[in-house]
This record gives C-alpha cells, sequence and structure tokens, in this order.
C-alpha cells in the first residue's frame, strides 16, 4: 500500500545506517507503519479489509512489547489491537467467536484500568462502546439474511444497547470541549473524533432501523441517522468519514424508500469523484434498492452497469447478483415459468461456487433458502429455517419443538411426506440429546404413519436403537427383553430390507456381549456378505469361533467337531476373497490371522495355516512399503495385523521343520525398528504353547539370536520396552531349555515387580524343573506367596496350595505334605474339580506311600 511520506533532509553521515535499516525492514511480511496517527489508522485498516488479522495482530503485540513505546502509542495500538480482534469475530462462530468478543473488550479494559486519566481516553471509550455495535450490526446482517424475527429482536436489544453508549459518550464529550484544562484534546483532534463518533452513531441507528418494523422508533431512528450525518463537518473531518457519511445517507433513503433522496444522493456522490471503493458501495445500495422493491431485472442491470464501468465485481456484488437471479427466479417460478427459473438457479449457483468468506457463506445460505422455498413453500419454509436456526445456535430443546410445529403446519398443508421428514429430524434431535424414551415414541408414531412405505424399516430400525440405548443407561430385564424382542421382530417382518441386516449385528453385538457365543455366531453368520456389515460380520464370525472352541477347552469337551465346523464355514469365507496377488483388507487379513491361529492351536494344521498368514504378510509389507513411499504413517490395523501374524508364521515355519524360514522372518524385522521386532518376540512368547515339543529349542535359540541383537539397541525403546524385551529374553532362555539364564532374568523382573502372578508362577515352574533341594526351597517361598495372594477357596488358592504341598514332598518333608492335603481335602472337598482333585489324589498316594 502506498503511502505520502512527509520530505526530510537527511544528513550525508545518517545515509548508510538507514540503509542498514531499510535492508531489514525487508524481513518483516509488510512494513511498519508511520507514527502519525492518520497513518497508523489507515495502515491497520487496510489490514482489516484483506482480512490480514493474524498480521494486524502480530503488529499490535510486537509494538506494545516495546517498553519505551510511548504512552499515546500504547493507546492508539490498543484500540488497533481491539479492532483487530472484533474484525476477526465477525468471520468466526460459536465459541471461537466469542473469545474474540472478549479479547476485543479486555484489551480496552485493562489499558483504561493501568491509565484511568490517559489522554486519549476518549478514543478508547468510543472503541469500547463500538464492540456492542459491532456485535448488533453483525446480528442485524444475519437477521436480515435469515428473516428470523428472534434474531431481529437480539439485534434490536444489543443495538439500542450500542446506541445508549455511545450517545453517553457523545454528552461527555461535550462536557469535555468546554474544559480550559490540559486534559483537552487539540482542536483537530477533537474534531475528527466528534465526527467518527457521530458516524458510528449514525450507523448504529440505520442498523438498528434496519430490523425494526415499520413504525415510531423506526422512523426516528432514520431521522437521527440523518441528522447525525449532516452535522460532520470541518475542516479536520477525514475525507474517510465524509464519503462513509454519504454511502449512510444512501441507505437511509434506501430503508426510507424514497427514490428521489437516493437518486440525489447518488448523483452527489458521482459528482464528488468518488474512488473504487465508493462506487463499489454506490452500485451495492442500488441494487439492494432495487431488491428491496422486488425489481431483481433492474438488480442485475444496475451490477451490469458498474461492472461494464469498472471492469469487474468485488465478492459483494457477486454476492448480490446471486440474489437478484434468486429473487428473479422465484418471480419466473410464480409465473409458471419452471425451465426460465432453472437456469436463473444455475446461473445463481455457478457464481457463488467462485465467492470467498463471508460472501460465499452468505450466497450458500441464500441458495438454501431458495430450495427449502421451492420444497416447501414461503410459509413453511419459514417455520423450518427457525427450528434449523435453533439447532445452529445450541438451542436443542427448542430446535425440537419447532421442528414438531413445522410437522403439524406441515400435515394441515398437506404435505404428509415432509411432515415425516421433520418429524424424522426431531426425533434425531432427540436422540441427540439422549432422550432416548422421548424419541423412541416419536418413531413409533412415525412406523405407525409410514405402514408399507419404503421408510417404514429405516424408523422401526431407529425406534429399535433407542430401546437398545434405554437398556445401556439402564439395564434391567425388561428394557433387555424389549430390546431383544424388537430386534427379533424387525429381522422377521422387514426380511427383505436392507435393514434386516442391520438389525441382526445390532442383535449378534447384543448377544456377544452377553456372552453368547453361540447364538452370536448364528446371526453374524447370517448376514450377507455383501451387506455394509458383512465383511465386519465375518471377523466377528471368527472371533466367535475363537471363544467357543476356548471355551469347549475349558469345560473338557471334545474339540474336533468345533474346529471342523469353523474350519469350513471360515474356509467359504476366505474362498470369496480376491485371489493371490491381489490384496487383502483388513477384515479379510483378520478373518485369515484368526482362523490361522485356531488350526495351529487346536489342530496341529500348519501348512493351510502358512498359507494364509503369508499371504496376509505380504499385504501388510505391500501397506508399510507404500507408507513409506508416500511420507505417511502406515495404516494402524495393517501394524496389528502384522504383529499378530508374523509370529504365528515363525510357529508354523518351525512345526513344519522349517527353521531357516522361521530365521528369515526373524533376521528381516532384526533389520526394521526395534519395536516392531520387540512386539513379534513378545507375540512368540504368548505362543509357546502352541511350539510343537520337538522344535522348541531350536526355535528358543532363534529367539535369543534375535533378542540379542534388539538388545544392542536397547537405548532405542522406553523403559517399559526395555523390560518387556527383559521378559522376552527370559521366556527364550527358557524355552530353549537355558534354566539357570532364564531363573537369573526372572528374578530380575519379580525383584521390580514382586506380585505379578504371572512372573511368580512362570519362575516356580523353573524352580522345579531344576529338581535341586535350593531350587525346590525357592519355589516352596513363591507358591506360598501366591496362596497367601489368593482367596481362600477359590481356584488359584487351590492351586497354589497344590503346588506348597508338592514342593513339600519334593523336599522330603512328607508329614507336612499328608497333613497340608488332608486339611484342606475336608474343608473344600471338590477342590477346584476332577482335574486338579485328581493331582491332589495322586499325590497324597505318593505321600502315603512313603
Amino acid at each position: 500500500m502506498k503511502r505520502p511520506c512527509a520530505r526530510i533532509r537527511i544528513p550525508e553521515s545518517a545515509r548508510s545506517a538507514l540503509l542498514v535499516i531499510a535492508g531489514l525492514a525487508l524481513l518483516f511480511l509488510l512494513p511498519a507503519p508511520a507514527r502519525a496517527d492518520d497513518r497508523l489508522d489507515e495502515y491497520f485498516r487496510g489490514l482489516r479489509q484483506r482480512r490480514l488479522y493474524s498480521v494486524a495482530e502480530t503488529q499490535c503485540l510486537r509494538r506494545l512489547a516495546d517498553p519505551d513505546l510511548p504512552s499515546d502509542d500504547q493507546a492508539r495500538l490498543t484500540i488497533e489491537l481491539s479492532r483487530t480482534y472484533a474484525g476477526r469475530a465477525s468471520t468466526q462462530t460459536g465459541a471461537a467467536r466469542d473469545e474474540q468478543w472478549q479479547r476485543a473488550r479486555s484489551v480496552i479494559d485493562e489499558f483504561v484500568a493501568d491509565h484511568p486519566r490517559h489522554r486519549l481516553r476518549p478514543w478508547l471509550d468510543l472503541q469500547a462502546a463500538t464492540i456492542p455495535a459491532d456485535q448488533g450490526a453483525l446480528l442485524a446482517w444475519q437477521a436480515q439474511l435469515l428473516q428470523d424475527q428472534n434474531l431481529k429482536d437480539q439485534a434490536a436489544t444489543a443495538l439500542r444497547e450500542a446506541l445508549a453508549r455511545l450517545s453517553a459518550l457523545a454528552k461527555t464529550l461535550e462536557t469535555l470541549r468546554t474544559r480550559n484544562d490540559g486534559d483537552r484534546l487539540p482542536r483537530d483532534e477533537q474534531q475528527r473524533l466528534e465526527a467518527e463518533l457521530s458516524i458510528r452513531r449514525a450507523q448504529v441507528a440505520v442498523d438498528l432501523a434496519s430490523v425494526l418494523s415499520p413504525g415510531t422508533e423506526r422512523t426516528a431512528a432514520l431521522e437521527q441517522a440523518r441528522r447525525l450525518i449532516d452535522g460532520v463537518e470541518g475542516p479536520f473531518v477525514p475525507p474517510r468519514l465524509t464519503w462513509q457519511g454519504r454511502l449512510l445517507r444512501l441507505r437511509v433513503a434506501r430503508l426510507q424508500h424514497d427514490q428521489r433522496d437516493f437518486e440525489s444522493g447518488i448523483s452527489a456522490i458521482r459528482a464528488a469523484g468518488p474512488g473504487l471503493a465508493v462506487q463499489r458501495q454506490v452500485a451495492a445500495e442500488r441494487a439492494r434498492f432495487h431488491l428491496d422493491e422486488n425489481k431483481p431485472d433492474e438488480a442485475l442491470t444496475a451490477l451490469l452497469e458498474h461492472r461494464n464501468e469498472t471492469g469487474s465485481l468485488d465478492d459483494e456484488l457477486r454476492c448480490l447478483q446471486v440474489e437478484a437471479l434468486l429473487q428473479a427466479a422465484f418471480v419466473a417460478r410464480s409465473r409458471d415459468r419452471m425451465e426460465f427459473a432453472g437456469e436463473l438457479e444455475e446461473n445463481a449457483r455457478a457464481i457463488a461456487s467462485v465467492l470467498q468468506g463471508a460472501w460465499k457463506a452468505r450466497a450458500q445460505t441464500l441458495l438454501n433458502i431458495a430450495g427449502e422455498q421451492e420444497d416447501y413453500g414461503p410459509e413453511l419454509a419459514g417455520l423450518v429455517r427457525s427450528a434449523r436456526q435453533a439447532y445452529q445456535a445450541g438451542q436443542i430443546d427448542e430446535a425440537i419443538d419447532a421442528f414438531e410445529q413445522a410437522a403439524v403446519a406441515a400435515v394441515g398443508l398437506g404435505r404428509r411426506d415432509v411432515a415425516i421428514d421433520l418429524a424424522f429430524t426431531r426425533a434425531s434431535l432427540q436422540m441427540q440429546q439422549e432422550d432416548y424414551a422421548a424419541a423412541a415414541a416419536s418413531l413409533q408414531e412415525l412406523v405407525e404413519q409410514t405402514e408399507g412405505g419404503p421408510r417404514q424399516a429405516e424408523m422401526d430400525l431407529l425406534r429399535t436403537y433407542c430401546l437398545g440405548r434405554l437398556y445401556q443407561q439402564q439395564p434391567t430385564a425388561r428394557r433387555r427383553e424389549a430390546y431383544s424382542l424388537s430386534l427379533a421382530d424387525h429381522r422377521k417382518t422387514f426380511a427383505a430390507s436392507p435393514t434386516a441386516g442391520e438389525a441382526s449385528w445390532m442383535l449378534a453385538q447384543f448377544e456377544e456381549y452377553r456372552q453368547q457365543w453361540t447364538r452370536a455366531l448364528e446371526l453374524y453368520s447370517a448376514i450377507p456378505r455383501d451387506h455394509e456389515r458383512g465383511p465386519a460380520a465375518a471377523v466377528r464370525m471368527a472371533a466367535m469361533y475363537e471363544k467357543i472352541l476356548q471355551r469347549v477347552v475349558d469345560v473338557g469337551q471334545p474339540i474336533r467337531p468345533w474346529l471342523v465346523t469353523a474350519r469350513d464355514e471360515l474356509q467359504q469365507v476366505i474362498d470369496q476373497f480376491p485371489p493371490a496377488p491381489q490384496r487383502l483388507t483388513t477384515d479379510q487379513a483378520d478373518v485369515a490371522v484368526r482362523l490361522a491361529r485356531m488350526l495351529i492351536a487346536y489342530g496341529d494344521v500348519y501348512a493351510p495355516a502358512d498359507q494364509l498368514l503369508e499371504r496376509v504378510l505380504n499385504t501388510a509389507d505391500i501397506e508399510r512399503r507404500e507408507a513409506q513411499r508416500d511420507e505417511r504413517a502406515p495404516d494402524p490395523r495393517w501394524i496389528e495385523l502384522h504383529g499378530e501374524a508374523a509370529p504365528l508364521r515363525i510357529v508354523s515355519l518351525a512345526a513344519q521343520g522349517r527353521l531357516p524360514d522361521a530365521a528369515l522372518i526373524l533376521n528381516d524385522l532384526s533389520a526394521a525398528n526395534p519395536q516392531a521386532l520387540l512386539q513379534l518376540l513378545a507375540g512368540l512368547a504368548r505362543l509357546e504353547s502352541q511350539i510343537p515339543s520337538g522344535q522348541r529349542q531350536a526355535l528358543g535359540r532363534l529367539q535369543l539370536q534375535a533378542a540379542d541383537r534388539l538388545a544392542a539397541r536397547a537405548n532405542q525403546l522406553t523403559d517399559p520396552q526395555q523390560t518387556l524385551l527383559k521378559r522376552c529374553r527370559a521366556d527364550a532362555h527358557a524355552l530353549a531349555g537355558q534354566l539357570p539364564e532364564a531363573i537369573a532374568l526372572y528374578e530380575e523382573l519379580l525383584a521390580r515387580f514382586p506380585n505379578n502372578r504371572e512372573l511368580l508362577k512362570l519362575l516356580s515352574d523353573l524352580l522345579m524343573r531344576q529338581s535341586s533341594s535350593d531350587s525346590i526351597a525357592r519355589a516352596l517361598q513363591l507358591w506360598r506367596q501366591l496362596e497367601r495372594m489368593s482367596r481362600k477357596g477359590t481356584q488359584p488358592w487351590l492351586e497354589a496350595r497344590f503346588h506348597v504341598a508338592e514342593c513339600l514332598y519334593e523336599l522330603g518333608r512328607y508329614d507336612e505334605c499328608r497333613k497340608l492335603i488332608g486339611v484342606t481335602r475336608v474343608v473344600y472337598p471338590e477342590l477346584g474339580g476332577n482335574e486338579l482333585k485328581q493331582r491332589y489324589k495322586d499325590l497324597e498316594a505318593k505321600v502315603t506311600a512313603k
């Protein structure tokens, strides 16, 4: 931005220093403003007009941080900072807007509190009074756009308050002007301040009139504005305020529907030789004048003339084009010229698509309003708009009531389809409020109203969802039954609807939550594979089979029939996957990993499991490489699946005698990041029981090699990860049969976590395997600790007591062993079930023979 500068004679000796300073100034985005009052005001106004609020804020704060800054400059920069925050508030919504308004107020309040008798106090007071005026103007702008009476009332209240504050300030200034002391402002500055205040008061009066209905108050506000504008005169009034006053006069004439005064005002402005910014404002007022008179053709003509004269339209004028086109389309529809109306609306959408910022938002709102009027009709559109505005303002209860009123009105107008949509929106808001009882009742009404219609199934499923949430809020038997019966009825009644699959999913999730694995499995299996829930349902099928197989093992039933069924059903799912080398999805990979885990854990079926795991790992590697290429984080689910599949495949390869292939996977991961290798070692430790006995020591040695390589990079691990690494090394030593090394590491871990039950059990088992009296004595200590940590009579307590008796036997303390078994059998005759009871019996027979 070019600014005139005073001519200053610069001594030759100072020129080199000034060149250096000028060079440093180029480092800033914008040059620092001149120190003169008008230059400072012009500089920051320019930044705000270009919406460079962050630049303006930074410049203000940077200069205010200077401890040597003169007091007057501090005051002026504080005012500019407040204006910046207020300007930014107008571009934001919700809490962010409120925060900016608060900042605008607080910077003034804080400065005034520190400088209550500052020479520029009137300017500070003017800015403080301007903030509520800006808030009221923004509300008025929104109210006029939305034609919302509630917003108009809010705007009127805010503007009345602002006008009262500004009028009180005017009286204060009048008093100060008659004083003859050192606090009086210079004549030129006093005149500028009074002119600024008069224009601000006129602006607020016009804004107030814009939201008032025709009447005495509106007429008085416009006349007050006219008088205030006419009173702005004097040699020191800035030209900016003169132009602003002329534009306000145009707006007054427009609101008074005074065409003669309006055209006279335009002629006077043109005769004064306005710049482009003023010409644009004149064009805007002309267009609005014609739109107020419901003459969209003349508004479009005025905008076209301005474009021909100046060569372009700014976003405000193009937004007015959108408004004029939509008004013209409304007129065309009222005359049954539907095709022409459609063309006008399409042109309006095209213009709106290229707008930016607040004008784009305004144009889009205009398009939405026009669409609502077309869909609902003018009367119903107003009710719907009020309901949506209440929702957008966060007034959910008011929005629920408003949508109900709109739905009732739609029924009265014979718009049953619209009434259903509005009632459904009301129910959705009730759900958002977590008022599920009310939402369920509303949706039940909709189910009855839409009987036989295409949306009945959707309404019924949502009603059922509400019943489920009511059960979650209060899980009573009555609510559980209502929810499950409603889901079952929906599956039956709407079996041909896509919602039946969703109902099956919801009921399956409910049965899984209740740990009814078999029933959940049936429901997941019933969901079609091509349904939206199909892929996830396949994953849950596999998960249910895993839980069922574990339960079968726990109760001692034959596992093979269930394993064969799981393998056959899941293989049917897998057969529908895309053939290799096409990639698997994460859901498909999850099913494959789960089936492989079942085959390895329960069936010793390694080759088919290995094929599944190899394909999962191949896809995971492709995802990892593409993430590296694209410089993005890999999908966390693929990381998780790789972490599950890799140790399973190593176990599978080892079980098939393919130790070199298993070693290759370990070596590849050893070169990867240490966290991935640690995850693999931890996964192998969890799978120890599934490793064939003939391959355990060899696989344990491979694990140790990988763990040793990882230990060399321990500085890249966190403390918890280093602890996990020590645990993995201990597990690997144990698997490799290196008991002393394993015991030493477990003892270190136990010293750090003395009450860890898993460590106590692992260490005790290893000590018993060593068979030395010292080891067994140490194991006795640990089993007694576990006994003390368990509640008497429970399975863990009976298990620990058995091992105590076993240690006593191994140490030759037969009498203590016999006594302990006898007392335990008398007090707890069931002894924790058949398996443990038999072990007690066998031990008792051994000690009795001694």
